[in-house]
């Protein structure tokens, strides 16, 4: 064969490597492999975190980028907020506490002045005024001189409350020619009277001059809100029908030889719905010429409802008695002599 057709089939022969018998260096059999070589994981910007996310006809991109936004910067619009509602707090207290301090200081006085100028005309408030827009002076006459027996005597004064809503509470003496006599304190309800008396003083002159002398007076205004109208309040209170009342002189007494006795017989009803502990009651005895005796008597409790005859007998020698009036004496204000209803 001719060196041509070798040669060509030389290189057409393919060449066969036998791996099995590869060399360890070459095969890498029998080396360790090397360690994975992690490479650091890249952030993703925030802008770009919806980038991954394909949109759909359900939920647009749009809609996404808005709800991250605001996740994103709630807690700041929060922080926002309150500082926002702490200012306009501090806006309306300051506000307020200005206004009301410049209305006391300064719109108060001028309005009440406008408002006594509507009711009273072009008048200023005077002293003089404002008195005459509060409680009346309470009006006493002059006390009464009675002879008692055993050379004593009794004082007697009746006082007025000129007032239609004030009540009042008042210290009061009795003086004669400088020295005190007899003294205590009393009450008088408004638009009534109320009859003082003082039994059993030892004065060394019949004729010695007795001025009565009225202390401390406590004015109480009544409230319409708690008694309403004043004369149905009274008369709830105060419906004590004295009745049957009959006086025998000590001159027509026949109960004592020895003793000179009046005897006074009457009777007594409480139509009220309270009932007292005390029950005071001023007893006046007149004559033709006037007021002859006085005397005073208590009854110590009476309730409601409760109807009572009762007898008071005292000495003394009057003269003729042509009427008897029985007065009560009840501070229906002083709620320590009202009976609890359960009592």
């Amino acid at each position: 064969m001719s060196d041509d057709f070798l040669q060509n089939n030389h290189q057409k022969r393919p060449v066969f490597k036998n791996r099995l018998f590869a060399s360890p260096a070459k095969s890498g059999l029998g080396q360790p492999k090397a360690a994975a070589v992690s490479e650091p994981e890249k952030k993703i910007p925030e802008d770009n975190i919806l980038s991954r996310f394909r949109e759909t006809e359900a939920v647009p991109l749009e809609g996404l980028k808005v709800g991250v936004w605001y996740v994103k910067w709630k807690p700041f619009f929060r922080q926002i907020l309150i500082i926002v509602l702490i200012a306009l707090n501090a806006v309306f207290w300051l506000t307020t506490i200005f206004l009301f301090g410049d209305y006391l200081f300064h719109g108060w006085p001028a309005d009440w002045q406008q408002m006594a100028v509507l009711l009273l005309g072009e008048q200023s408030l005077k002293p003089d005024l404002l008195q005459s827009i509060g409680p009346h002076d309470l009006v006493y006459f002059s006390p009464q001189l009675l002879p008692a027996p055993s050379g004593r005597y009794d004082f007697y004064v009746r006082i007025q409350n000129p007032n239609d809503h004030y009540f009042a509470r008042f210290d009061y003496e009795f003086n004669v020619d400088g020295q005190t006599v007899g003294r205590g304190r009393s009450f008088v309800l408004p638009s009534d009277r109320q009859e003082i008396v003082s039994l059993g003083n030892e004065l060394y002159s019949p004729s010695a001059a007795v001025k009565f002398v009225l202390g401390t007076v406590q004015w109480q205004r009544l409230d319409n809100r708690q008694i309403g109208a004043w004369p149905a309040y009274r008369h709830a209170h105060l419906d004590l029908p004295i009745s049957n009342i009959f006086f025998t002189p000590a001159y027509q007494n026949y109960l004592s030889d020895r003793l000179s006795l009046n005897q006074l017989n009457f009777t007594i009803s409480n139509k009220t719905a309270y009932g007292y502990y005390e029950v005071g009651l001023v007893i006046l005895c007149r004559e033709a010429s006037g007021l002859a005796a006085v005397n005073y008597y208590q009854i110590d409790k009476l309730s409601a409802g409760e109807t009572k005859s009762l007898e008071m007998v005292w000495p003394g020698l009057l003269r003729p008695i042509s009427e008897v009036e029985i007065v009560p004496v009840l501070d229906i204000f002083n709620e320590s002599l009202i009976i609890p209803p359960a009592a």
